[in-house]
Parts: structure tokens; C-alpha cells; sequence
């Protein structure tokens, strides 16, 4: 079987340090989904049919899930072996903060650049 292909999530912006990255993404499905898969490969998450959006709704049981414009004010985080995450969700950006012990700079941005791309500005003169 084939991989479905995803649409990447659209960063905003960076701010890096040795063992800190943050990435601020517009806010979108997309952009939920795209998160998601950097988790998977970050090992927070096991399985690819698991997403950010399982963890935001975890214990709500089945029925519809919000749309992630319904999300204001919200902070998720989670840690493992390697890494520290939170996840802030605002009024039009998706915060992903990403922690590390050691420099672990390289890897991250090869992880983050699989599923984000840079979105454009258009100057209107």
C-alpha cells in the first residue's frame, strides 16, 4: 500500500537554541495533522493512525471532534525518554515547543522539515 500524501503544515516562524525549539504554525487541520506525524516521530506515539487530535480527545469517548478553530488558550504537553513537548494552541497559531537534555538540533529539524513547510509572504506594492 501506498502513503497517503499529506499536506504540510505552514510555519510562521522559528526560534531555536541548543536544546530548545519552538515553531509557530498557522492554525489548521492541516497543521493538527502534520504535528501528529512529528510526534509519531519524536516517539510520543506508537501508531500512525494516532494523532494530536486522539490525545486532545482522549477519555471524551466516540461522537464528533471539534475543529481545531474551537481550540483557544489551550496547552498540551508530554514527555518522554528524549524529549519534552507542549503544544499551545492560540487564536490563529499552533505553538509546538520541543525540549531536549542535549543538542539534538539536527534531528528535529529533519523531522520537522518532513512534515512543515515555510509559508509564503506576499508583498503587495
Amino acid at each position: 500500500m501506498g502513503q497517503i500524501k499529506m499536506e504540510k503544515a505552514k510555519i510562521l516562524g522559528i526560534k531555536k537554541d541548543e536544546k530548545r525549539s519552538e515553531f509557530i504554525y498557522d492554525k489548521s487541520q492541516s497543521t493538527i495533522n502534520s504535528i501528529g506525524q512529528i510526534l509519531i516521530e519524536l516517539e510520543f506515539i506508537e501508531a500512525p493512525e494516532h494523532n494530536l487530535r486522539d490525545l486532545m480527545y482522549e477519555g471524551m469517548g466516540p461522537g464528533p471532534k471539534l475543529e481545531v478553530k474551537s481550540f483557544i488558550d489551550k496547552v498540551y504537553s508530554m514527555s518522554n525518554k528524549n524529549y519534552s513537548v507542549e503544544v499551545f494552541f492560540g487564536i490563529n497559531v499552533i505553538i509546538l515547543v520541543v525540549l531536549s537534555q542535549e543538542d539534538k538540533q539536527q534531528e528535529i529539524s529533519e523531522i520537522i522539515n518532513e512534515y512543515s513547510d515555510f509559508k509564503e509572504i506576499k508583498n503587495e506594492h
